[in-house]
């Protein structure tokens, strides 16, 4: 059995570690007829860890994208229907106001879709509510300030700051509600 160039093969627990770079993966090998002897040929999968790591961080942009959804949806909505109630321009202070409701909606999808459904959490609502409060709060603050800095201190365009900022974002939100907000017992 042969392993790819910078991985090594446990053949005693049919296990690939692999380094690229700065980064390292864990993989399972495989056989076709489940023979463990160096004389077949194994296949190179994802482990569970790596594996169920990444369909949660998926399942997390998806709550992402849907809190987000509803945040829009509701916004616009309450927006539209007060145009058509009143013949008059909305106060910007009355639109910040219809954003606010969206943005609690919007918090209310993700809180639990994170905690049911990407993190299947048992925390107890006393704890885990405050936390992901105040990671929402420090998540906007970080990304305002990145953002910020990128755009001071880069020739980066606002666009190609914000999709970074967002990124680096939604990766950091991901570690902390992994591991503060929602953490196993």
């Amino acid at each position: 059995m042969r392993a790819k160039p910078g991985c090594s093969i446990y053949t005693h627990s049919r296990t690939a570690l692999c380094q690229s770079g700065a980064r390292t993966g864990a993989a399972r090998l495989e056989s076709p007829d489940g023979a463990r002897d160096g004389a077949h040929v194994f296949h190179l999968r994802p482990g569970p860890i790596l594996s169920s790591m990444f369909n949660q961080f998926l399942r997390f942009l998806i709550v992402g994208g849907l809190a987000a959804a509803a945040d829009i949806l509701i916004a616009v909505a309450a927006l539209e229907s007060i145009n058509l109630l009143t013949e008059y321009e909305l106060d910007p202070w009355l639109k910040l106001a219809i954003n606010l409701g969206g943005v609690v909606c919007a918090s209310v999808v993700a809180y639990v879709g994170l905690r049911r459904w990407v993190f299947t959490s048992s925390q107890p609502h006393r704890a885990a509510l405050p936390r992901f409060l105040a990671m929402t709060l420090g998540a906007v603050i970080a990304n305002e300030l990145a953002l910020l800095g990128l755009l001071s201190i880069t020739p980066l365009s606002y666009q190609h700051a914000l999709a970074l900022t967002l990124v680096a974002t939604a990766v950091l939100v991901f570690e902390i509600a992994r591991r503060w907000v929602f953490q196993a017992r």
